[in-house]
C-alpha cells in the first residue's frame, strides 16, 4: 500500500508501507495474531523549523500464527527540495514457535539534488513480548544542509 498526501506549506510527505510476508498464508493465519505499528518521522534545520510527516498508522495487520513471517514498513518525508529523510522498520518471526522482532533497519538523511547519503542509522533488534506496547526511537544528524532526521515507532503483537 502507498499513500501520497501534501502538507502544508507546500511540504510533501510520503508515506510508503510494504507488508511483505514469508511463510504459510494459508490456515495458520486464521489463528488471530496481528500487529499494531505506528511510524514518526520528522525533520528539524538549523533554524529549528520542525516539520513532520503524516504519521503512518496501521490498526492491525494480520500475521501468521507461530510460523515465520516478515513484514516491512517505512515512511518517506521530503520536506524541501533539498533533504528527504527516510524510516524504514521491519518486524518478523525467524523460527516456528519463535519470538516476534523489530528492528529500525534505516533512518536516513538524503542530499535530493546529488541522491547522496548524508547520515544514515540503524536500530538494534527489539524483542517483542506479546500483548505489550513498545516504542523506540532512533534520530541522524548531518552538517552539509544542517538538519536531523528523529524517528519512532510503536508496535504491540497481539497474540
Amino acid at each position: 500500500m502507498i499513500v501520497k498526501r501534501l502538507a502544508t506549506a507546500g511540504a510533501a510527505a510520503t508515506i510508503a508501507a510494504c507488508a511483505v510476508l514469508a511463510g504459510s498464508a494459508g490456515p495458520a493465519q486464521a489463528a488471530g495474531e496481528d500487529l499494531q505499528v505506528t511510524l514518526r518521522l520528522c525533520t528539524i534545520f538549523k533554524t529549528q523549523t520542525i516539520t513532520c510527516a503524516p504519521d503512518f498508522v496501521l490498526a492491525k495487520d494480520p500475521i501468521p500464527a507461530d510460523v515465520p513471517f516478515r513484514r516491512n514498513y517505512s515512511l518517506i518525508h521530503r520536506p524541501n527540495s533539498l533533504i528527504q529523510s527516510n524510516f524504514s522498520v521491519q518486524v518478523f518471526r525467524n523460527d516456528t514457535g519463535g519470538p516476534v522482532i523489530a528492528q529500525t533497519k534505516s533512518v536516513l538523511l538524503i542530499d535530493q539534488q546529488t541522491g547522496k547519503t548524508l547520515a544514515k542509522a540503524v536500530g538494534p533488534q527489539v524483542t517483542l513480548p506479546a500483548n505489550t506496547v513498545i516504542t523506540k526511537n532512533l534520530s541522524v544528524s548531518e552538517s552539509v544542509n544542517p538538519s536531523q532526521a528523529n524517528s519512532g515507532y510503536t508496535i504491540t503483537w497481539h497474540k
